[in-house]
């Protein structure tokens, strides 16, 4: 992981949000489309798949995946896998925050070897 960020969500849903989106880069930086984004938690209530370039607002290979309607505290398991479902990085866990200003955990991967 390059780097894990809190941001308000930008869109009309403004504080009705609350989400885990980042991007996927190779070791030169350069945004790679189309990898699996695995992530689980929230008590057992997430478990999904979602592909690097899907959501253009956070870059070329964003992705976004929706948690709930209002920001709160849990954990979550984010990380990369391929097109066989084996890992391409490690698990990297974070939490979520109940504050309005901090309703998107943004976790940006880079490939570093």
């Amino acid at each position: 992981v390059k780097s894990i960020d809190y941001q308000p969500n930008r869109t009309s849903d403004n504080c009705k949000w609350s989400s885990i989106a980042g991007t996927v880069s190779d070791i030169q930086g350069v945004p790679l489309k189309g990898v699996a984004v695995s992530v689980m938690g929230g008590g057992g209530t997430i478990d999904e798949t979602h592909f690097s370039g899907q959501e253009s607002r956070f870059g070329d290979s964003g992705f976004e995946v929706f948690l709930g309607s209002q920001p709160r505290v849990d954990t979550y398991t984010v990380q990369l896998l391929s097109k066989t479902n084996s890992p391409l990085s490690d698990s990297v866990t974070v939490r979520t925050r109940a504050d309005c200003k901090q309703n998107v955990v943004v976790v940006n991967f880079q490939q570093n070897h």
